[in-house]
């Protein structure tokens, strides 16, 4: 968005009545209108761009889900898209899913391990000190980091996939968070299987309590559980017939706004038959 002058002239830069600089400036309806950096970030767990059943696309089926997937990036355009189920292979007839990533974003990091805990981070702008980093829990599972640097302001940057289990989760949410806290601008992406369902997506459910709760009382800001506007981000049946799951957010320090936040429902409406598994969350973030 562009703020103006007076004189209708378009300013890169706003200021107070004292003369201090302004971050952030917001419409009289409450919207962001002038902000020195605007991301839009995707959060994506791929499923090993099939059904998440850890399987690549079977080679008869790999055009119509090259055509979903690309198409799913593609059109939501996001500065920095942040994955987990990453597989190197996107179809079991050899084809590259670096070569895809590689088409639509200049940096992209990738790591493969095992069936379902590959990830990747791929943006718009550098990316440098990748790190890897695997909760003490479950050592298989991760919150990987880097660093992507926008117009010389550094932002950490995580994906993250948490446990199956409350047991799993609760010592690997503590783990996160304490990371986290220890980044002054951040941004957190992923799958963190809250256990949220449809009858418990409110603010005074157990799965909430456990699993979103921490992060907001640690001072970050969700995407995806704001208020009572929890956005379904996964269905585990066919044509979405199945139960509707909150599980993926995500989480930035409290310096971010967050404007808007939708969930691309492609696959509800597209024509292949089969299991939806995740849907990407998209959420605009302003700093």
């Amino acid at each position: 968005m562009s703020i103006y002058n007076k004189d209708g002239n378009e300013i890169h830069s706003a200021f107070n009545k004292d003369g201090s600089a302004v971050n952030i400036g917001y419409s009289v309806d409450g919207q962001v209108v002038f902000a020195p950096i605007i991301l839009k970030v995707m959060t994506y767990n791929v499923g090993g761009w099939y059904q998440g059943t850890g399987t690549n696309v079977p080679a008869s089926e790999k055009s119509v889900y090259y055509a979903l997937q690309h198409g799913i990036i593609e059109d939501n355009d996001p500065d920095i898209l942040i994955i987990q189920e990453y597989l190197a292979q996107f179809s079991a007839d050899g084809t590259s899913a670096l070569t895809m990533l590689q088409s639509l974003f200049p940096y992209v990091h990738t790591k493969t391990s095992g069936t379902y805990f590959g990830r990747a981070i791929c943006s718009k702008y550098p990316i440098s000190n990748y790190t890897e980093r695997q909760y003490t829990q479950e050592p298989s599972r991760y919150y990987d980091s880097c660093v992507i640097t926008v117009n010389e302001t550094p932002i950490t940057v995580v994906t993250t996939h948490l446990g199956l289990t409350q047991a799993d989760r609760t010592p690997e949410i503590a783990q996160l968070i304490s990371f986290l806290e220890s980044q002054s601008t951040f941004i957190a992406g992923g799958d963190y299987n809250t256990g949220i369902t449809t009858g418990t997506d409110n603010t005074t459910s157990t799965a909430y309590i456990n699993n979103v709760k921490p992060f907001l009382d640690a001072g970050f800001k969700t995407a995806n559980f704001r208020a009572n506007d929890f956005l379904v981000t996964c269905n585990d049946g066919v044509d979405g017939t199945g139960t509707d799951w909150y599980i993926d957010d995500i989480y930035t320090s409290s310096n971010f706004a967050i404007g808007s936040v939708y969930v691309d429902d492609t696959k509800l409406h597209d024509n292949i038959s089969g299991k939806i598994d995740h849907m990407p969350l998209i959420a605009t973030l302003y700093l």
